[in-house]
């Protein structure tokens, strides 16, 4: 019994391991009704973004594998597979982890055998409520009932940047060691490894959280910044002791690890 909080908090570093780089994630609660009277029992939705790939990284539930050529806007309404989530009970779906800014719900009812797609909508809220009603001539509409504008809660915000925090040095600091021995470099350029996170994270976290919404752009964002400003910050910051090729080497590999590591959790909890 006394290894179970031991395991809990191993469990939650590694939950942020994968979530690291890009901070927290929006969510969404969409109540959706059929003919006006809700939907009793299990049915199945996805999120659909309009993408110039049909390719998806994930397989689409049943029934649910949509591409959709939209001509107005040039592209694809396809599934969004890392918008989490669509396992609905009693009308009620949610959705969370890398919501679009702008996607189609897509609903499956087992009772019908049909599949209803709805007009496109917007997120403009980190946490959005949405109402969606399905007809049976085929209809649904979609559109957002959000109370107010819901700003993610400070304290949270704070305790997951932590967690995020402490998850990235477990696994990058010790790369960091590693490399500095083999290369045979001083070690107390570690401490410089430490601030370059405490500075570039919260730089990467307020960019994701507020101006990008897709995964994959907030992805590469946050991969491709960590990796060039702390290796130039490490370098700026011990130029008698690494040189910046070095430097950005050593970042390099880092950011990889934590990547990795953040990526097989990903596909473990997928």
């Amino acid at each position: 019994m006394r290894a179970l909080p031991v395991f809990a908090i191993f469990l939650f570093l590694l939950v942020g391991m994968a979530l690291a780089d890009t901070g927290p994630k929006p969510t969404a609660a969409i109540n959706v009704y059929y003919n006006g009277d809700q939907i009793s029992g299990n049915f199945s939705a996805v999120m659909l973004h309009c993408t110039n790939s049909t390719y998806s990284y994930r397989n689409p539930p049943p029934h649910l594998n949509i591409s959709e050529y939209d001509s107005g806007k040039g592209c694809y309404w396809t599934y969004a597979s890392f918008a989490w989530g669509g396992q609905c009970t009693d009308s009620r779906c949610g959705f969370s982890y890398s919501i679009p800014t702008e996607f189609k719900l897509a609903v499956y009812l087992p009772s019908l055998g049909r599949v209803f797609i709805t007009n496109a909508t917007t997120r403009t809220s980190f946490d959005s409520e949405y109402t969606a009603y399905l007809s049976s001539s085929g209809s649904a509409v979609i559109s957002e009932n959000t109370p107010f504008p819901a700003p993610l809660p400070l304290l949270y915000l704070f305790f997951s940047f932590i967690v995020a925090l402490v998850a990235t040095l477990f696994i990058e600091l010790p790369v960091a060691f590693v490399f500095l021995k083999i290369s045979k470099l001083k070690t107390k350029i570690l401490l410089y490894v430490l601030l370059a996170n405490l500075i570039s994270l919260p730089i990467v976290w307020g960019a994701v959280i507020f101006f990008i919404g897709d995964f994959v752009l907030a992805l590469a964002f946050a991969e491709l910044f960590a990796m060039l400003f702390e290796g130039y910050f490490i370098h700026f910051t011990n130029k008698r002791l690494i040189t910046l090729k070095k430097s950005l080497l050593m970042s390099l590999m880092m950011n990889i690890s934590s990547l990795v590591a953040g990526g097989i959790l990903l596909l473990v909890l997928m």
